[in-house]
């Protein structure tokens, strides 16, 4: 706020206490000008900003009144401009009705063409200084001095100002981190943009209230609108951790933070209008630099917006013609199977049912210590079931790792518990020295471990959980798919129609030699962005780290493999997803 320097000042009374809206006289016995930190009639201080001073070079001027306005016109228009201005009461006894209580400040240098530069109720409106003429709050007491401040408060500098330096900075570091690729980073800088904002906005909001509460002199008008701007920054507070929720629990639904944030700050805005201006409302009082941020946040909501809905139509569109193949061929397979179909949907039931109660996350297993104690011969406690038991003999004749693991006679331990032979699994798998194969046995403890039931927190210890099951998970499937005619997708397409997919039986040298469209351990590409998109960074809820599928010429073979699952002590089946009804569709 300031008042610009001008050779005549003029103030007008617009409406007496009384009620009287056509005055004739100016209501005041005088009016003043003045600085911050200046001493009368000995130039500027050395103090600065400290207190409310009369300005030394409008003490001389002369005075004329004509009706309701009253006009000083200095003997020399100052260098620099002004801070603050005051007007003085009448001094009659009686003569309360009489007191301007509207009235506007005007500056001119010709005395001819006039700007307001004050006002009876001067309100900071966000980042502009709006002159209004509402009622002013003037003293009873005859003589008194009233100061009108054209400068902003302190609570207002800090929440239009302060609080946008950290909120800056956060936004761009957002930006730029979003476009170096790093998405996890990015959300995370943007909730901690949010947290600090409603933290910051809390500590507004006390300062609004002081400020409503405790009006103090030389605010003038200005603590009028205190109680509209408390209200305002409550409710812009509440809008931030409405806007922090939706980032937390519906990153699905993003669109909806840009609208809920462009909608809520132009609602919070008209509300604020409202309150200080009243109604009907002034367009002139509309800030069009907020217009234009709101409008342009609830654009970027509908472009995503708009976008999300066009891939969702391209998605629809593109599975039309493979759903209507698809419906052709379930048709089919419910006509000439449809009995087998019946008894698979009630056995997927029965298993369903069973998993009633279980959790599917993926838990920080001690599958590497059982298998290590297992190894050096030690038997786990008979009350103690182990997460997976490597004592298995598969059917598959290479590549039999439990078996393998489990082969005593090329296993020697010798006097230091020292392991050697030339059939270790994980000297020759995982670690690739047998040096350090014999030292972490060697260090390994004989007993028997107790699942954990805490959920997986580092993809990297998934990952590390997934590559140990690996092989024991591979000789499982392909042991189910022998036992029941299951096959696999071939790399190789067949010679008669390149484009058509060739499944094959289970074997093992066509495994080694990548000739087999195995799933094998998830990509790392494919695992961030499940967990970005969909898991909400949650490392638990990724089931699919180790994947393989069996396909089967019959539903009667499916099933069968489906129940030796179900039926495998070795194994626990904690979720079950299947999508097949016999009687709706597919």
């Amino acid at each position: 706020g300031h008042i610009p320097p001008f050779q005549h000042y003029r103030l007008t009374s617009l409406q007496q206490r009384n009620g009287t809206s056509l005055p004739d006289s100016p209501g005041v016995s005088m009016f003043g000008l003045l600085r911050r930190g200046e001493m009368e009639g000995k130039g500027v201080s050395r103090f600065g900003t400290q207190g409310h001073c009369l300005s030394g070079d409008a003490d001389e001027g002369l005075w004329k009144v004509d009706g309701a306005s009253m006009t000083l016109s200095l003997t020399s228009k100052a260098s620099s401009g002004y801070y603050m201005w005051y007007i003085k009461t009448l001094e009659e006894q009686g003569t309360q009705g009489k007191d301007a209580v509207r009235f506007v400040l005007e500056g001119s240098d010709d005395g001819t063409k006039w700007v307001r530069v004050g006002s009876s109720r001067p309100i900071w409106f966000f980042q502009a200084l709006v002159l209004t003429t509402g009622a002013a709050k003037l003293p009873l007491q005859r003589g008194a001095r009233y100061v009108l401040v054209n400068t902003i408060t302190f609570a207002n500098l800090y929440t239009q100002h302060i609080i946008a330096i950290p909120n800056w900075f956060l936004g761009v570091t957002v930006v730029c981190v979003a476009l170096a690729g790093r998405a996890s980073v990015a959300k995370r800088v943007l909730l901690l943009s949010l947290f600090l904002q409603v933290l910051l906005r809390s500590v507004g909001c006390f300062l609004h209230l002081a400020d409503a509460l405790s009006p103090q002199e030389g605010k003038g008008g200005s603590a009028d609108g205190g109680f509209a701007d408390l209200v305002h920054i409550s409710l812009w507070t509440l809008s931030a951790v409405v806007q922090l929720l939706i980032l937390l629990y519906g990153e699905k639904m993003f669109e909806v933070w840009f609208f809920s944030l462009g909608l809520s700050h132009a609602s919070l805005v008209l509300v604020h209008l409202r309150m200080v201006f009243g109604i009907p409302l002034d367009p002139s009082h509309i800030d069009p630099r907020t217009v234009s941020i709101n409008c342009g946040w609830i654009l970027v909501g509908a472009i995503i917006l708009a976008g999300r809905i066009s891939a969702i139509r391209r998605a629809v569109s593109g599975m039309q013609e493979s759903k209507a193949l698809y419906g052709v061929a379930w048709r089919r397979l419910v006509d000439g199977q449809g009995g087998d179909l019946r008894l698979l949907q009630d056995l997927v039931g029965e298993i369903r049912a069973q998993c009633r109660n279980r959790t599917a996350l993926q838990l920080t297993r001690g599958t590497t210590q059982e298998m290590m104690a297992s190894m050096r011969g030690a038997q786990p406690e008979p009350d103690r079931k182990p997460v997976w038991s490597p004592v298995r003999s598969f059917s598959a004749a290479p590549g039999q790792v439990a078996a393998q693991m489990q082969d005593d006679e090329q296993m020697q331990v010798d006097h230091r518990g020292m392991v050697s032979g030339k059939s270790k699994y994980f000297a020759a798998n995982v670690l690739q020295s047998d040096r350090l194969n014999d030292t972490m046995f060697a260090a390994c403890s004989n007993d028997a471990v107790t699942p954990s039931p805490v959920p997986v927190r580092s993809l990297d210890q998934l990952f590390a959980q997934a590559f140990l099951v690996q092989g024991v998970f591979l000789d499982l499937v392909s042991r189910l798919a022998v036992e029941h005619q299951g096959k696999f997708r071939s790399r190789r397409p067949p010679s008669d129609n390149p484009g058509e997919d060739v499944y094959v039986a289970w074997d093992w040298e066509e495994a080694r030699s990548g000739k087999l469209a195995l799933g094998g351990i998830k990509g790392m590409h494919s695992t961030v962005a499940k967990l970005d998109l969909a898991y909400s960074q949650d490392v638990s809820r990724l089931l699919d780290m180790v994947r393989e599928t069996i396909f089967f010429d019959s539903v009667k073979d499916l099933e069968a493999c489906l129940a030796s699952i179900g039926k495998d002590e070795s194994l626990e089946v904690v979720k079950i997803k299947s999508t097949m009804t016999v009687d709706g569709g597919g």
